[in-house]
């Protein structure tokens, strides 16, 4: 795989990064990362190449496993052991899904749905709207909908918490096979 890197053209994509770290202590974590940075870097002796674009890594993770900014961009620079600056990177951050989004996402994954009644829904049960801003969670909620609107119907009341207790049950079938708990627990 490094040699292919080396050639260049490749884009590297780790995604979860917090996911691998959250297991790591500090130091194990900052190793992992420069080992990261390493796939890209050239190897020693290796002559420059112009005729290719150099490789790119793209390292994916919620920014809440980070403290602040400070701690964000002090890690993605090696805290400045690592000759990483951070202008040779660029950063995103997912922004939470507008109204707009959220409508185009319900129309796209649940085909036949009438996105008007969908969004009452969503309105109907408090918070919900900011649930439903948020990329996975809208995912996993629309899985749910059906279940809301039948319980508004029926006039009981639904609350983000009864949703949040379906998707820990769908986290936890999801990733099945991670645990070092029983779901149960």
């Amino acid at each position: 795989i490094l040699e292919t890197v080396q050639r260049g053209g490749c884009v590297l994509v780790f995604d979860g990064l917090d996911e691998v770290l959250v297991k790591m202590d500090r130091a194990q974590g900052n190793r992992f990362t420069s080992l990261l940075w390493r796939a890209i870097t050239p190897l020693p002796g290796a002559e420059p190449r112009t005729d290719v674009l150099s490789p790119k890594l793209v390292l994916t993770c919620r920014t809440h496993y980070f403290r602040d900014l400070r701690d964000q961009l002090g890690y993605f620079t090696g805290r400045s052991r690592e000759g990483i600056r951070a202008q040779d990177y660029v950063a995103f951050a997912m922004l939470p899904f507008s109204e707009d989004q959220i409508r185009r996402y319900l129309a796209a994954n649940l085909p036949g749905a009438d996105v008007n009644r969908l969004m009452d829904t969503i309105a109907a049960v408090h918070n919900l709207r900011d649930l439903a801003q948020r990329p996975l969670l809208l995912r996993l909620l629309s899985g749910q909908l059906a279940e809301v609107e039948a319980a508004i119907a029926a006039g009981r009341a639904v609350t983000a918490l009864d949703l949040y207790d379906g998707f820990v049950w769908q986290w936890l079938d999801r990733d099945d096979g991670k645990h070092t708990l029983l779901p149960d627990h």
